[in-house]
């Protein structure tokens, strides 16, 4: 499998499926995260728990990839996210950077209009 392949594969069954114990298969154990509004992750167990929070928050949320490059080591996602929140879908366009080092995820990277979603999240609790 390529690392493009592998990156496009962990957000269908970790994301969309909802397989969190599948991370370990594509997570490696040191992973660094640094996440859309300056949330950073040190370690699987930390990108664990981001994880299992933003599903809390949005428990529907569906990813699509749009688009996927590789060079080497390295792939950028290009993504559309889909969650209900307060009642209403709510879309989020972004970005994924993923380092690959052998076959797990070693650095992680992205970028989204978190700053809108999150607004909507905050109105509708």
């Amino acid at each position: 499998m390529t690392n493009k392949e592998r990156s496009v594969k962990f957000f269908e069954v970790v994301w969309n499926q909802r397989n969190e114990d599948a991370l370990t298969g594509f997570v490696h154990p040191d992973v660094a995260a640094t996440l859309e509004g300056g949330v950073l992750c040190y370690g699987l167990e930390e990108f664990r728990a981001w994880y299992k929070e933003t599903l809390a928050a949005m428990p529907d949320l569906q990813i699509e990839v749009v688009d996927a490059i590789e060079e080497g080591p390295k792939v950028a996602v290009m993504w559309n996210a889909a969650a209900t929140i307060g009642g209403q879908i709510e879309r989020a366009h972004g970005i994924s950077w993923m380092l690959h080092r052998g076959d797990k995820i070693v650095e992680v990277s992205d970028s989204w209009n978190k700053s809108a979603v999150e607004a909507k999240l905050a109105a509708a609790v």
